[in-house]
């Protein structure tokens, strides 16, 4: 059977529970209290628009002919979502989101509270790189989320920077300090039916595990974090010969290995915020020495709302795919954008996104053409 339809079909459970279920209203016959109503919620989004690339030549002349765009223009709709929240008591729910334009289920999972613990179960966000896993793509002030962290979702096997998996969270000092950690199994591989990775060895599991803090500053700030590992062996070699503690062979051990810090700061109408990645990746070999390849990359990025109807974004990154070993690989990218809501009252759901993004490689030349330009509408409802 198409595993698409499967995906379909077991995320419309949840949606028919939804709209069917009954309010789980209760009476106290010793108190005479009635218990807040637990109600389904159902919401939805589109996400669409136009994009116009160089793609490594010329700007292309859509008007002259637009059938021929050679991938650099184009429209697009990324999302048609339906989002689904059943509440099954007060601290216990089930989420799921899909996807109509892909046929897929972005996130399926149960959300349990109890005391100064969170767990959770599906397929969902976890815990991450922060510029990848904190926001939904309809909560991102811009069109797309910065490109090392693309490619970190790339490598790290999180399609859409979610996996299927099993996290524990709790904070501490009134909530100001958060740390989760995340136990995921790289549905990119799972979803396809690709296990085990090695078909002429002994079955493989992907596997891995990431835990990233949150800590809140005075005066709107705070910081943050991550360290992770994704692996792909046999069991008996996840964790190798030595004890579960000595956590510098574990992580030599394992093919994928990221940190990241990030600084974030917060006024009344803008918002700014500066992040760094490290990341060696075992399973792209350098040319030179047969080394793990090594990367890293910086950002910061500043919003800030004028009006209610206007917000302007800036976004620098610098990327380095090789970390020196090819000089001539090293990316900077500009990313300038314009935010507009027609009516931020009435309508404060329906937004529209202008955004240019300048890229320039080694020295901040622009050797090859690969700039491009985003008009996108988006709108929840």
């Amino acid at each position: 059977m198409n595993p698409a339809f499967l995906r379909a079909g077991a995320v419309s459970v949840l949606f028919v529970a939804c709209l069917f279920s009954p309010s789980a209203a209760q009476d106290s016959s010793q108190t005479g209290v009635v218990a807040q109503r637990l109600v389904p919620k159902l919401s939805g989004g589109l996400q669409m628009g136009y994009a116009l690339g160089q793609n490594g030549q010329g700007w292309p002349k859509p008007w002259v002919d637009p059938l021929t765009n050679l991938n650099r223009g184009g429209f697009y709709i990324d999302q048609v979502r339906l989002n689904a929240e059943l509440p099954l008591d007060s601290s216990f729910a089930a989420f799921a989101k899909f996807n109509f334009i892909k046929l897929d289920v972005p996130e399926v999972y149960v959300r349990k509270e109890w005391k100064r613990w969170i767990f959770t179960a599906g397929k969902f966000r976890g815990a991450g790189l922060h510029s990848a896993v904190s926001q939904d793509e309809f909560e991102i002030p811009t069109v797309l989320k910065p490109f090392y962290s693309r490619n970190w979702q790339a490598q790290s096997r999180r399609f859409d920077s979610r996996d299927l998996g099993i996290q524990v969270e709790t904070s501490h000092f009134g909530e100001k300090f958060k740390h989760r950690l995340f136990a995921h199994n790289a549905n990119f591989q799972t979803f396809r039916g690709e296990e085990p990775s090695y078909y002429q060895g002994e079955a493989t599991q992907v596997l891995g595990f990431d835990y990233a803090w949150d800590l809140q500053l005075p005066d709107s700030n705070a910081i943050g974090g991550h360290v992770g590992a994704l692996a792909d062996h046999e069991w008996d070699e996840f964790l190798g010969p030595h004890d579960f503690w000595e956590a510098t062979y574990w992580f030599k051990a394992n093919p994928l290995v990221s940190g990241s810090f990030y600084h974030e700061l917060r006024g009344d109408s803008w918002q700014w915020t500066s992040e760094m990645l490290l990341r060696a990746n075992r399973r792209l070999r350098n040319d030179v020495d047969s080394s793990a390849s090594q990367a890293w990359g910086v950002m910061t990025q500043f919003s800030k709302r004028h009006s209610p109807r206007y917000q302007s974004v800036w976004r620098y990154e610098f990327y380095d795919p090789s970390d020196g070993y090819y000089p001539d690989d090293n990316l900077h990218l500009v990313t300038a954008g314009l935010n507009y809501w027609p009516s931020p009252f009435r309508l404060p759901q329906v937004k529209f996104l202008a955004e240019y993004v300048r890229v320039m490689e080694q020295d901040f030349v622009n050797t090859a053409g690969n700039d491009i330009l985003y008009l996108q509408t988006q709108m929840t409802f």
